[in-house]
């Protein structure tokens, strides 16, 4: 499979990382990802982006802790504007993050996804809010929050929020 990638074989590529992917157990999880993200940039080499994201979106309904394949989904997401798509993928990946870090940077995508590509500020709201208590002293997030609840008309709130953060 590495050989057909690195000839440009694409497809041939595909077919090894299908072949392989179907041999490897499902309880090997970490050889399962690997071949999964193998597979997936085949395909999307090949300009098969369907199918790499049937294939992602399955592995994550089985394995939703991969974030190297919650990222390759995201990629494609973002690559056609799918945002609607983009900012659940997201938030279903905090719980499943490796670490504090990974989690705020979720959370505050989703929320700017949901604030700006999808207008739906009620639910920026307490993703911003959750990304809060996570680092309570990201001056950034008590900005956007403070905005976000500004433009709810919630001023006293927002208020608290922007006085904090200056």
């Amino acid at each position: 499979a590495e050989l057909c990638l690195a000839r440009g074989q694409n497809d041939a590529a595909v077919r090894w990382l299908e072949q392989r992917l179907e041999l490897t157990p499902e309880e090997n999880r970490p050889a399962r990802r690997k071949t999964l993200l193998g597979l997936c940039t085949a395909l999307r080499a090949a300009g098969e982006d369907e199918s790499a994201r049937s294939y992602l979106t399955q592995a994550l309904t089985q394995d939703p802790a991969a974030t190297e394949l919650r990222s390759l989904l995201g990629e494609l997401y973002r690559a056609r504007e799918e945002w609607e798509l983009l900012a659940p993928l997201l938030s279903a990946g905090v719980e499943h993050a490796p670490d504090r870090a990974t989690e705020v940077l979720y959370l505050r995508e989703a929320a700017r996804l949901r604030r700006d590509q999808l207008g739906q500020l009620d639910e920026a709201i307490p993703l911003l809010q959750r990304a809060m208590q996570l680092e309570p002293g990201d001056r950034e997030l008590r900005v956007q929050l403070a905005h976000a609840l500004r433009l709810q008309e919630r001023y006293e709130i927002a208020n608290g929020y922007h006085g904090d953060a200056i």
